[in-house]
């Protein structure tokens, strides 16, 4: 469920840790053995403000597993990303201070480039997905025209612009009731459960770990990230966030865990089709964690669709474009 390990070195950046799941493009055409032609796509997960990459873990292990079956037509590689100053990633000059969502974008499109050119160079179509404030990064950053030739589709986990704004006033009163340590990861995770918000507690175990550090061997566990220092970037994570999300041009998914996240903007949007929307239907705002055999499934049959539609009009393309020359010449 951790998946492969890795740092991965960005040029005037931070160092960023993330989780592969699934196989390069070279170990694909090596290893692959199953009915399906060409490389299939890649997801990269981003997680929200605080967590880390293995909290879309349980989720990747699901779409990775079911890529090796030969019961299922279906594959997807899965990469999930320690943001700056969060799991396994560097902190960078400014800390938890230099936060910004131009900053975490600026990380974000360059872990993209460098996966796309070191492990997946002849893959043709990316899928991004975040929780969260990951939701706002990968919505900006999928408007990056380094990314564009590769762009397959955008998912957001539950956010919403208004909503996210609304849960940031009261984000220090939140930190306030928070332990700032505990005796092991164990008691953590079932604080998380009993009073952070999550639900699964099996899952909390697994992934609560990585949201913690030790000063010494026999120290308190105490929190990876500072969130109290991210204050002065809180204003820039969300705004504008409805508005970039309903505008980008690619295939894209709002997960929401009930209805009543969705605001004015959104519901209109939604209602002019511009986007598809799903709901988990829990009351946790952990979804990935929460209910990870429903997100995967709802993840995979989004990317499933985009790709199957994108293969029909490149057949179609070709057809046309193979017609057109045809009739040219006589």
């Amino acid at each position: 469920m951790e998946g492969i390990s890795q740092l991965v070195e960005l040029p005037s950046l931070s160092t960023i840790h993330l989780r592969r799941y699934g196989p390069t493009d070279e170990e694909w055409q090596v290893s692959n053995t199953s009915s399906l032609t060409g490389l299939p796509p890649v997801l990269i997960c981003v997680h929200g403000a605080g967590m880390s990459s293995m909290s879309f873990g349980p989720v990747a292990a699901i779409i990775s597993a079911a890529q090796v079956s030969d019961e299922h037509s279906f594959a997807c590689r899965v990469v999930s990303i320690d943001l700056p100053c969060h799991g396994d990633s560097a902190d960078g000059p400014q800390a938890e201070a230099g936060l910004t969502l131009d900053n975490l974008v600026a990380h974000f499109v360059a872990t993209v480039l460098h996966l796309k050119r070191v492990a997946f160079p002849k893959t043709d179509r990316f899928f991004y997905a975040g929780h969260s404030l990951g939701g706002s990064i990968v919505a900006f950053g999928a408007t990056d025209v380094a990314l564009a030739p590769f762009l397959g589709g955008v998912v957001m986990l539950d956010i919403v612009e208004n909503v996210a704004k609304l849960s940031l006033r009261y984000m220090n009163s939140v930190l306030d009731k928070r332990p700032a340590s505990f005796e092991s990861s164990r008691e953590a995770a079932h604080w998380f459960v009993t009073q952070g918000g999550m639900f699964n507690e099996s899952i909390a175990q697994l992934t609560t770990p990585f949201l913690l550090r030790q000063e010494s061997e026999k120290g308190p566990f105490m929190w990876r990230t500072n969130l109290r220092k991210t204050e002065p970037c809180w204003p820039t994570w969300f705004e504008g966030l409805d508005q970039r999300f309903v505008s980008l041009t690619c295939p894209k998914m709002l997960l929401l865990a009930t209805t009543d996240r969705l605001d004015n903007e959104l519901t209109t949007a939604h209602m002019q089709g511009k986007f598809q929307l799903e709901v988990v239907g829990t009351q946790g705002h952990y979804v990935m964690e929460d209910e990870p055999t429903v997100v995967a499934a709802k993840l995979m049959r989004f990317i499933c669709r985009v790709d199957m539609l994108s293969n029909k009009l490149s057949l179609l393309n070709r057809r046309l474009s193979a017609q057109t020359q045809a009739n040219a010449v006589s």
